[in-house]
């Protein structure tokens, strides 16, 4: 029996400084050059319309903000991650005043933010 119970714990030594070894994970995820482009331009005429968005991320995840309150200009797809195409749609202006929003495209890890001022003529 005592030699059965110096084998178990040779192998169980064995076992554990193996397991112990220093390793890297190759998944570990990297940040991702990130950039974001409106097609088209950031501007639209009084009628309104879709402005059509490519965001390059990559591997990042990224969220769109727009200023609370703004309803005119909403973004079909607040967040996700990867490359994307995402449509802005922007309402009719019937104010008699040109109007603007400025709207965020936060990358994850850290990476500085791309702002684009939409612009929409009265």
């Amino acid at each position: 029996m005592l030699k059965y119970t110096k084998i178990f714990f040779a192998i169980a030594l064995c076992i554990a400084f193996t397991a112990c070894d220093n390793w890297e994970d190759p998944n570990i995820p990297k940040p991702s050059p990130f950039n974001v482009a409106f097609e088209g331009g950031t501007t639209i005429d009084a009628a309104g319309g879709t402005l059509s968005v490519r965001i390059d991320a990559g591997t990042n995840g990224w969220w769109i903000t727009i200023p609370p309150g703004t309803t005119w200009c909403t973004v079909n797809q607040m967040y996700g991650s990867g490359d994307k195409m995402v449509t802005v749609r922007v309402a009719a202006n019937n104010t008699n005043a040109d109007r603007q929003v400025e709207i965020t495209f936060n990358p994850t890890f850290d990476l500085p933010p791309e702002k684009f001022t939409v612009i929409q003529s009265r």
